[in-house]
């Protein structure tokens, strides 16, 4: 059976230190680094009080014609977010240009943020050949 080797965190270690004090001081690092994280986002928002939620922002979305729809910031915000978590590029055939996102349902339509397994992202020729496939079946 193999021994895990641990890696140590010389920044926290100090001379005379026990195994139980150390990982008491890592875990009041993470902590630390933790509660700095949630007063940055807290700072952020302060700074930046119009910038509004994907709900509040699906709210404002305008839902018809569809075109509009595609413009709006909620819209864009939502692509950002789908096109980033499938690293930017086609899911079919893995190209990273003309890149769109494909609703595989238009059932959530304006609730996209709350079902965000129903978008993704295709390149211009896998999405036409998806959305053909869908008309015919």
């Amino acid at each position: 059976m193999k021994t895990k080797e641990y890696q140590w965190d010389y920044s926290v270690l100090k001379p005379n230190m026990d195994y139980e004090m150390y990982l008491k001081a890592i875990k009041n690092k993470s902590e630390r680094k933790k509660e700095r994280k949630r007063k940055k986002h807290k700072r952020f928002i302060q700074r930046h009080p119009e910038r509004k939620t994907l709900a509040e922002l699906a709210a404002e979305a305008p839902k018809k014609p569809y075109i509009k729809f595609l413009k709006s910031e909620y819209w864009k915000r939502i692509r950002k977010i789908v096109l980033k978590r499938d690293n930017y590029s086609c899911q079919l055939c893995k190209t990273k240009t003309n890149l769109q996102i494909h609703h595989s349902t238009y059932r959530y339509k304006g609730m996209e943020y709350k079902h965000m397994d129903c978008l993704h992202t295709l390149c211009e020729v896998c999405h036409y050949e998806v959305q053909c496939n869908q008309v015919v079946n």
